[in-house]
């Protein structure tokens, strides 16, 4: 649901060939990389993330199964590809159970310091929309995108990204829902990179989205933000990017005169020592809204965790994920506020600046144990609770799953 999702990945093109796929299997030129796994089977006490007191437990089970290809033509190009289905089945409430599927494929050309990409993805699902409302709604998207890259001899270059993105989202019990979100996305980005390090490559990007509205027009919107950032890869002890940057939403929509915020999102991992594992992160986006007619809602992200390896096999982990959401207000006359200029709130009784502020916290611990080299089984316990300042939007969840991949 963010302004910014469509596809335009600022690592490509790529500056070299992709390292080989590591599947088992080989059908000529082409390696594939097959896979099965019991992503979870456990128990759900809150299905349909009702209000407290309403709840509605159920066992559940996601079992997906997919397959990973490959084909590389010497120093030069590759294709690849990765088909993904999975479902999810309740063994109660089997108006939850669904399927969905991912396929997505690339190519890539490197021709000396020019390089050049392709590609789109089609995924159908039916998992939880978003923060903003607790249905699992049919969203469908397609993608596609392409990339040309120049590099200098000083570690520099620059990468020109265009991608575009078609969303369509349905829900029998809000049949309006299309019409406030399904859209089409362009964008189109420009970025400037320095290898400072061989690990460590520093960059700022500008970018442009349009989004165009199929039903409702009155939302088309567009966004210019700003980026810089810096990504660190290898094995080292630390990895992981961070990026930061002011945007600007504007609508044609004339009761939003726009939205200028800070915007980015991180995501870092530490490793200390030889047993233990530090992840750290967060986001903070601006994502469509399909609540009291608001054309956006700003999601504030942090999340962290750890994992300690008792035995080469064996590892335990515990993290939590803090995850705030705040509606612009409305009111009869047009209101400046952080969050644009929109009317109406004075009727509902809450502040006219925010007209609802959710907070949901996650926590978990489980614990892994590896099988084989790629071969896992995990157990967790988690429980999720949101507060609202809306009347009947609190909610709690606790889960408890397993799972194996093979």
């Amino acid at each position: 649901m963010a302004p910014a999702a469509s596809p335009a990945p600022g690592d490509l093109p790529l500056d070299r060939q992709p390292d080989p796929l590591a599947g088992p299997w080989k059908v000529g030129p082409v390696r594939l990389d097959p896979f099965v796994k019991i992503e979870q089977f456990g128990w759900d006490s809150n299905v349909f993330l009702s209000d407290r007191g309403k709840e509605q437990s159920d066992l559940m089970m996601r079992l997906s199964a997919g397959i990973r290809g490959q084909m590389l033509f010497g120093s030069r190009g590759s294709l690849s590809f990765e088909e993904k289905p999975d479902y999810v089945a309740f063994a109660h409430t089997s108006s939850q159970s669904y399927a969905n599927n991912r396929l997505s494929g690339r190519a890539d050309l490197v021709a000396g310091r020019l390089s050049l990409a392709t590609g789109g993805q089609w995924n159908t699902s039916r998992d939880w929309a978003s923060s903003e409302f607790d249905e699992r709604s049919r969203t469908t998207t397609r993608t596609a995108f392409a990339g040309l890259a120049w590099r200098t001899h000083s570690r520099t270059s620059v990468t020109v990204t265009t991608g575009r993105l078609w969303l369509g989202v349905s829900d029998s019990d809000q049949p309006d829902i299309g019409a406030l979100l399904d859209r089409t996305e362009a964008r189109l980005a420009e970025r400037f990179s320095w290898r400072a390090a061989p690990r460590t490559t520093l960059f700022t990007e500008h970018s442009s989205l349009r989004i165009a509205f199929d039903d409702t027009p009155g939302r088309d919107s567009r966004v210019q933000s700003w980026t810089a950032g810096a990504r660190l890869e290898g094995r080292g002890a630390v990895t992981g990017s961070v990026q930061l940057g002011p945007a600007r939403l504007t609508s044609d929509d004339p009761r939003w005169s726009g939205d200028n915020a800070l915007l980015g999102e991180a995501d870092v991992a530490v490793r200390a020592g030889e047993t233990w594992l530090l992840l750290a992160g967060g986001r903070r986006a601006l994502l469509f809204a399909v609540f009291e007619n608001n054309l956006f809602y700003r999601e504030d992200r942090l999340n962290a965790s750890a994992r300690k390896a008792l035995t080469p096999r064996l590892a335990l982990e515990a993290g939590a994920e803090w995850t705030w959401l705040r509606w612009p207000g409305r009111d009869e006359s047009p209101l400046v506020t952080g969050s644009g200029t929109i009317p109406a709130c004075a009727a509902s009784g809450l502040p006219c600046s925010e007209l609802r502020q959710d907070r949901i916290v996650s926590r978990f611990v489980g614990v892994r144990f590896k099988v084989a080299r790629r071969s896992e089984l995990t157990a967790r316990l988690s429980l999720r609770r949101r507060t609202s300042n809306l009347p009947g939007e609190d909610d709690e969840q606790v889960v408890f799953t397993t799972g194996a991949g093979f």
